[in-house]
């Protein structure tokens, strides 16, 4: 929209009248006032507007406040160019234009009121039809009923946004806080190493105290933050805590805690398969070690191959006397012979693997489906009983199908074999040259000698085919077992990049980290250290995956060859399942804020971004209890951290807080301030009450009466801020100079 030569520069100054005539006064003439020759016009920036003299009016500060015309004209533009807050009048001129148009306001109805919002041009007034920064009736504390004679105020109102209690020392500032927060169910200590203190509010005030909601609820306990004094330095000051609170943030997210429940029940899951894998693996080794004894047993096989030789020969000499014309007939005979043998070694076989198929039948096994589906919705876990009693009969049915299958098949080259071997035996070649031998003594004798010598080398044959295969499948499982131990860093790394996440400009960050020392640890537990190999073992210094992989891998073979002494009785298997179902990898957390980490920042901004990660990293919207947080932080963390969070939060929380900090009261802009007082001499109470508040506006104004009976009374609430709080005065000066533009 076009903007004209006048548009929106309506403006109030709120200052002495004597002031502006002097100042006008001090200009050589009135025409210097004059914006020089015709303003432009139809202008598309809304700054070219504004012509230099009224430019250079509101730069030298002698414009306040300005008035804009429409509701949808740019109050953010004076606010962001010249740091100045933006009104709007009715500019009625039928009585149905009256309250056509809202400002809102955040003050005392008083000129003083008005006036703050020149020094809080963002906060204290909005021009909107509907009410700004409210906030749910049901999470807003309204008022507070104490009836006890300790305490002088029957009924104290609070604000929806930044409540704060002031006081000296003992004025009962945290009895209150801690008083609320216990009749509304904390379940912390006021104070921490004061059972007689926190007995007296528990015994004493909550019984006679009513916090009303704003909803009109009282009597009932809801959800609040509260934090006690040092509670938020306590816990920055412990490294478990700091872990516990970052996976309780983490497990706020629903996406991220189903992440993390899947990671532990991954490991777990992981351990015991590496764990059985393990297991196996030494079966295998023991099976393997088992045929290699029984190979050995049965004799050398190049003596028993010279043997067979030597029978070969033999039986050469006494085939020779059959003459020259039965040669064919022998080596026809040979090759039935040997096809018989293999025939009926096949026939055997067969056997032995109907036997194992018709075990295999009922090998099945299922997990109970009920214990896992406990959480599930009664109806849909019948349900899904109902649907995997329905698949195990389904599967168990098409594995028998199956296994009757293979089982006839196999049955169906038994009975061809059993055929074939009954042909060749009644071959009349076959039967015929096997008469001859059978009368020929020498051969049989030599021939029953061979077949002895024939089935050890077949039965070692057999063994070193086993012992081959055996040798692939334990390699195959050593393979297996690097792989899944290598899952543990995989899976480790993955999920810490999905972890991590940011609120605003404080980082929660998670890594993937080997524990060095418990895995150093772990290996000295199992190994003599009596040599400097085994020393340099132990003392492993991690540098990355790659290397510790091959790390255990050379630990795993010396283990195997026994040249890594164990220590005790301990066993080879049960070092390797130290070494590798165990996980080193471990997540570890940090918090970054303004590109320091959490470990590495002073103990003042530690404790404020604590209690920003207790407060931001979740959706809640209930009141926050905060006593003393400037206990727990430097000078710097509190002005420059401290009190532009606590501007920004009260903006979607109610905020009660006991401070003695003036820059926490009036530069985050307290809407509302409770002083505190304990009778005594010189400061009494009304009735003499112990305790005795008093509230107010950081506005609120009023020049103390040294009269005036008692302490609270005498004074407004900002003269009181200023003798309560140490630096009270320059914290009103930092506030008013904040939004001046230098000159």
């Amino acid at each position: 929209k076009k903007a004209t030569a006048n548009h929106g520069l309506q403006a109030f100054r709120y200052t002495e009248v004597q002031k502006s005539t002097r100042i006008l006064g001090e200009l050589d003439t009135v025409e210097e006032v004059k914006h020089q020759g015709n303003g432009p016009r139809n202008t598309k920036e809304l700054y070219d507007s504004l012509g230099t003299l009224k430019e250079e009016l509101f730069k030298d500060g002698y414009i306040d406040i300005c008035e804009i015309r429409k509701e949808n004209d740019s109050q953010e533009f004076y606010l962001s160019k010249f740091n100045k807050p933006s009104i709007a009048a009715s500019d009625a001129h039928t009585c149905a234009e009256i309250g056509s148009k809202y400002v809102w306001i955040k003050a005392d109805t008083t000129f003083n009121g008005l006036r703050q919002i020149i020094y809080e041009p963002e906060a204290r007034v909005r021009i909107c039809d509907s009410q700004p920064e409210r906030k749910n009736d049901y999470q807003v504390i309204d008022n507070l009923k104490i009836h006890h004679n300790d305490i002088y105020n029957n009924n104290i109102y609070l604000n929806q946004n930044l409540n704060t209690i002031i006081g000296g020392r003992s004025s009962g500032k945290s009895i209150l806080l801690g008083a609320v927060a216990k009749k509304i169910g904390t379940e912390k200590d006021v104070k921490f190493g004061r059972p007689e203190y926190n007995s007296y509010i528990i015994s004493e005030l909550v019984p006679n105290i009513d916090v009303e909601w704003r909803d009109g609820i009282t009597g009932i306990q809801r959800k609040i933050d509260y934090f006690p004094q040092t509670y938020i330095n306590n816990l920055a000051a412990d490294s478990n805590e700091i872990v516990d609170l970052i996976e309780s943030i983490i497990k706020n997210d629903t996406e991220k805690k189903l992440l993390l429940e899947q990671y532990l029940n991954d490991k777990i899951e992981l351990s015991a398969e590496i764990n059985n894998a393990i297991v196996s693996y030494f079966q295998l080794q023991s099976k393997r070690h088992t045929l290699e004894k029984e190979k050995i047993a049965i004799g050398a096989k190049e003596g028993i191959v010279k043997q067979l030789e030597i029978f070969k020969n033999e039986i050469e000499v006494i085939n020779s006397q059959r003459g020259e014309a039965r040669s064919i007939d022998e080596t026809q005979f040979n090759l039935l012979k040997s096809e018989l043998e293999s025939r009926k070694n096949s026939y055997s076989h067969f056997d032995d693997e109907i036997k194992k198929l018709n075990q295999s039948q009922n090998i099945l096994r299922f997990d109970d489906i009920e214990d896992n589906l406990m959480d599930i919705d009664t109806d849909a876990r019948g349900e899904l009983i109902k649907f995997y009693v329905e698949l195990i009969n389904e599967f168990s049915d098409r594995w028998r199908k199956k296994v009757s299958d293979v089982l006839h098949t196999i049955e169906v080259e038994k009975t061809h074999i059993s055929d074939r071997i009954n042909q060749i035996e009644n071959d009349s070649l076959f039967l015929e040259v096997q008469k001859f031998y059978s009368e020929c003594q020498a051969f049989t004798d030599i021939e029953a000698k061979r077949k002895i010598e024939q089935s050890k080398l077949d039965a070692i044959i057999d063994r070193e085919k086993a012992i081959d295969q055996f040798d692939e499948k334990i390699e195959s499982k050593k393979k297996e077992i690097f792989k899944l131990h290598n899952d543990y860093y995989n899976k480790c790394s993955q999920i810490s990049e999905k972890l991590g996440f940011a609120q605003d400009d404080v980082k929660i960050t998670c890594v993937c980290k080997f524990n060095n020392q418990e895995y150093s640890k772990m290996l000295s537990n199992r190994f003599n250290q009596r040599s400097f190999e085994i020393q340099d073992i132990v003392s492993y210094k991690y540098e990355n995956n790659e290397k510790y992989l091959q790390q255990t891998q050379k630990i795993f073979e010396k283990v195997l060859n026994g040249s890594i002494p164990l220590k005790g009785n301990a066993t080879k298997q049960q070092a390797i399942i130290d070494i590798f179902s165990n996980s080193y990898y471990e997540l570890t957390y940090d918090v970054l804020y303004e590109n320091d980490s959490l470990m590495e920042m002073s103990e003042g901004k530690k404790a404020f971004i604590i209690m920003r990660m207790l407060l931001d990293f979740n959706e809640n919207t209930y009141p926050i209890f905060i006593d003393q947080p400037e206990d727990d932080l430097d000078n710097r963390a509190i002005y420059d951290d401290m009190v532009k969070y606590i501007r920004k939060k009260k903006l979607s929380r109610q905020i009660i807080l006991v401070t003695h900090n003036p820059n926490i009261v009036v530069g985050a802009d307290a809407e509302l301030v409770i002083c505190a007082n304990q009778h005594g001499i010189g400061s009494k109470n009304q009735k003499g009450t112990k305790f005795e508040y008093c509230t107010g506006s950081i506005e609120f104004s009023s020049p103390r009466v040294k009269s005036h009976s008692t302490i609270l009374n005498s004074q407004g609430i900002k003269e009181h801020i200023c003798d309560i709080l140490e630096g009270g005065d320059e914290a009103f000066k930092k506030r008013e100079l904040r939004y001046k533009i230098p000159r």
